[in-house]
C-alpha cells in the first residue's frame, strides 16, 4: 500500500463557486472520492474523482459551497482491498476545513411592500435545498406536494419567508419550520409552473430566492419525462504490467468496468474488477460490487466495499455482503453483514497442508502415522452497525458495535490432492510401516490399507486457531465556533476468544480479558493499595455446564437450567505452595474448624472457602 497522500488544500473559495480538489497517490487506485458537507452539516456529499495526466480531480459543486466554510475529506480505495485517506487518520470525523469568502455583491431584484425594486446592495447566498418535486420533474395533477429544505440555511427566521407559486403568494397555506417549508398544491392545469421561497434571516439579510419549475400533466408525459431523465454512463479500464527481475517474469493484468445509470432521485453504480491475480489459495483480488442510492438519505452497497464506520471497527478492509446507510440528518443509522475473509483450503504442493509429525503404534500394536492439518485460512463473518444522532448542528453522538467470528467447518479436514513427506519408519518404530517417500492423502491412505492407521485430528490443529472478536462502544463530539474548535471521544469495549475450537469463552477468561485479574468478579477494578473501587460480576456459583450435555459423562438428566444440581468454579494457576499441607494438619490449624473439608462425613470436593480461612492456610505455608 502506498505511504501518503500529497495534497494541498483550495485556497480562494468563493460562496456558490465550484471547488477543484487535487491528490496524487501512488499505487493501483480502483476508486477514488470526496466526501464533502456544509461547515457543521452532519452528513456529507459524495463526488467522484477522476485521473487527468498526473493526479486525481474531482470538483465541489457550487451549491455545496457556503459561506460557513467547506468541508472534506479524501479517500483512496486500492487494487489490494486497501485504503487511504486524507486527512490522515479518521477523515470522516476529522475533516480538512476550507474558508469561504462571500460572493462578490451583484444587483438584485428584492421585494418591498409586494413591489419589485432594484437595489445595489447583494443578497446573501441560500443554502436551501429543493425537495419536492425536481427542476424539470413532470409530476400529476392531484396534491402536488412542494418542499424545500432550510437545514443548511443559517439564522433562519419562519416569521419572514414567503412562499409563492405561479406569482401567488400561498404562504398562509403553508407548513413552515426553520427546518423545511413544504405545500400542498391542489389540483393544477397541466403545463409549466414554477414556485419560489424568499427567507430573511434573523440578522435582517434577504438571502438569494429559491425558485424553480416544473410541469404538471398526465400519465403518458410522466413517462415520456421519466424516460428523458434517465442517463446513464460507462467506463473501461484495462492495465497490464510486466516485471522482470534476474530470469524471473512476473505480469500483472487488470480490467475495470463501471456502469452507472438511472435519475437524480434513484441512482445505480456497478463495478466489476478482474485480476490476473486471483487465485482459490489467497483472498479475492476480484472484485463486483453494486451501489444503489435513493435520493441523498438511503445507500444500499451490494457485494465488495470498504466500510467506514468508526476507527475501533475494521476500516480500510473489503467486505462482501451487503451494507445500509440511512442519513435523515440528524439521526443515521449504518447497518454491515458479510464475509470479512474466504475460506482458503490451503496449497496442494509438497508438506503446504499437511505434516507428518509422528509415526507411532495404536492399540492393536500396529503403525499408526500421526498427521497435522496447517495452511488455511478459516472464513470469517462479520456485522457492524453504528446509530448516531446530531443536535443543533454542534453535537453529535453514537453507539457502535460489531461481531467478527471465524467458521470452524469452513477448512476441509481432508484434502485428497494435497502432497506431504512421509518419512522412513524404521527410526520410530519396530513393526514395518509403509515406504517413504512423497504422498498424497488419498495415496497415503491406500498404503496404508491392512498396514496401520492415520490419525488426522477434527479440530485443534497446528494451524491457525478460529476466533471471535465481539466489539461495542460509543463515540460523542461537540463543536464551538463554527465548527473552528471541535472535542470528539469515543470509547469502545473488545472481547476476543482466540480459539473457539473449545467452545466459548470461559467465565475466567472473560474474566481476565475485561480486567486482567481472575478474582472470581467480572470487571472488578482495584486502586495501587489493593482497594475495590468498582464490584463487578461475581462468577462463583456457577452452574456446571456439562450436567445439561448429553455427551457429557457428567450429564444429569434429572438436572434443569431452572434448578441444578451441580455447581462449578473457575479456576486459574497461579503459583506452586512450598509444601503439601495434609488433611490431618489442616484439622489441627485453629480457626479452621468450620472449613467444609475438615467436617466429619464430607468427601474430597469442591467446596467454598471463606477469605479468613485461606488466608490462615497461607500464613501456615509460609511459616514452613
Amino acid at each position: 500500500m502506498p505511504g501518503g497522500v500529497l495534497h494541498i488544500p483550495p485556497t480562494g473559495a468563493v460562496a456558490g463557486q465550484p471547488v477543484t480538489i487535487e491528490a496524487i497517490v501512488e499505487g493501483q487506485v480502483a476508486d477514488a472520492r470526496i466526501y464533502h458537507r456544509v461547515a457543521g452539516s452532519s452528513g456529507y456529499q459524495e463526488a467522484e474523482m477522476s485521473f487527468t495526466v498526473s493526479a486525481w480531480k474531482g470538483t465541489v459543486p457550487g451549491n455545496f459551497v457556503s459561506e460557513r466554510g467547506l468541508e472534506y475529506a479524501i479517500i483512496f480505495s486500492f487494487a489490494d482491498g486497501s485504503s487511504l485517506a486524507y486527512p490522515r487518520g479518521d477523515a470522516l470525523s476529522a475533516p480538512q476545513f476550507v474558508n469561504v469568502v462571500p460572493a462578490p455583491p451583484q444587483a438584485q431584484r428584492v421585494r418591498r411592500g409586494g413591489q419589485r425594486s432594484e437595489s445595489a446592495g447583494p443578497r446573501l447566498t441560500s443554502q436551501a435545498i429543493v425537495l419536492s418535486p425536481d427542476e424539470g420533474e413532470v409530476v400529476a395533477q392531484e396534491d402536488v406536494l412542494l418542499a424545500v429544505s432550510l437545514f443548511s440555511v443559517d439564522g433562519v427566521d419562519p416569521n419572514k419567508i414567503r412562499f409563492l407559486l405561479d406569482g401567488r403568494d400561498v404562504t398562509a397555506e403553508s407548513e413552515i419550520t426553520v427546518d423545511v417549508v413544504t405545500y400542498v398544491a391542489p389540483e393544477l392545469e397541466v403545463g409549466l409552473h414554477t414556485a419560489s421561497v424568499e427567507v430573511t434571516n434573523i440578522y435582517g439579510y434577504e438571502l438569494e430566492p429559491t425558485t424553480w419549475s416544473f410541469m404538471v400533466g398526465g400519465t403518458g408525459s410522466q413517462i415520456v419525462a421519466a424516460v428523458e431523465e434517465f442517463s446513464y454512463s460507462g467506463k473501461f479500464r484495462s492495465d497490464l504490467s510486466v516485471n522482470q527481475v534476474s530470469a524471473t517474469t512476473l505480469s500483472v493484468g487488470e480490467t475495470s468496468t463501471t456502469l452507472e445509470a438511472g435519475w437524480e432521485w434513484f441512482k445505480v453504480r456497478t463495478d466489476l474488477k478482474r485480476s490476473t491475480q486471483e487465485s482459490p489459495f489467497s483472498q479475492p483480488k476480484n472484485r463486483l460490487s453494486a451501489t444503489i442510492q435513493s435520493s441523498d438519505f438511503v445507500t444500499v452497497r451490494l457485494g465488495d466495499f470498504t466500510p467506514v464506520l468508526n476507527p475501533y471497527l475494521v476500516q480500510g478492509k473489503r467486505v462482501r455482503g451487503i451494507g445500509t446507510d440511512i442519513d435523515l440528518k440528524w439521526v443515521k443509522l449504518q447497518m454491515i453483514k458479510g464475509e470479512l475473509e474466504r475460506p482458503v483450503q490451503g496449497f496442494l504442493t509438497e508438506d503446504r497442508s499437511y505434516q507428518l509429525t509422528e509415526i507411532t503404534t495404536d492399540s492393536t500394536g500396529r503403525p499408526q502415522y500421526v498427521l497435522d492439518r496447517k495452511g488455511y485460512t478459516f472464513g470469517r463473518q462479520y456485522m457492524a452497525g453504528r446509530f448516531g444522532l446530531s443536535l443543533f448542528r454542534k453535537f453529535h453522538i453514537g453507539v457502535f458495535g460489531q461481531k467478527a467470528k471465524d467458521e470452524a467447518g469452513s477448512v476441509l479436514r481432508k484434502l485428497n490432492s494435497a502432497q506431504f513427506t512421509v518419512p522412513d519408519w524404521r527410526s520410530a518404530i519396530t513393526v514395518a510401516g509403509i515406504d517413504s517417500g512423497l504422498y498424497s492423502l488419498s495415496e497415503f491412505e491406500s498404503a496404508l490399507e491392512g498396514v496401520g492407521s492415520i490419525n488426522l485430528s477434527d479440530k485443534n490443529w497446528g494451524g491457525e486457531k478460529p476466533m471471535d472478536n465481539l466489539v461495542a462502544g460509543f463515540d460523542l463530539g461537540f463543536s464551538f465556533d463554527n465548527r473552528r474548535l471541535i472535542f470528539e471521544s469515543a470509547w469502545a469495549m473488545s472481547m476476543l476468544n482466540r480459539d473457539i475450537w473449545d467452545g466459548a469463552m470461559s467465565i475466567a477468561q472473560m474474566d481476565t480479558s475485561l480486567d486482567d485479574s481472575l478474582d472470581g468478579y467480572i470487571g472488578r477494578s482495584y486502586d495501587e493499595a489493593g482497594n475495590v473501587t468498582g464490584s463487578g460480576i461475581t462468577t462463583e456459583g456457577l452452574p456446571d455446564p456439562t450436567q445439561f450435555d448429553p455427551e457429557s459423562p457428567y450429564h444429569d438428566a434429572k438436572s434443569t437450567k431452572e434448578k441444578p444440581h451441580w455447581q462449578a468454579v473457575d479456576m486459574k494457576y497461579v503459583r506452586t505452595l512450598p509444601k503439601l499441607i495434609p488433611l490431618d494438619e489442616l484439622k489441627s490449624m485453629a480457626g479452621l474448624e468450620n472449613l467444609p473439608l475438615v467436617r466429619k462425613g464430607n468427601r474430597l470436593s469442591v467446596m467454598p472457602v471463606s477469605e479468613e480461612e485461606w488466608q490462615i492456610i497461607l500464613q501456615q505455608v509460609n511459616q514452613a
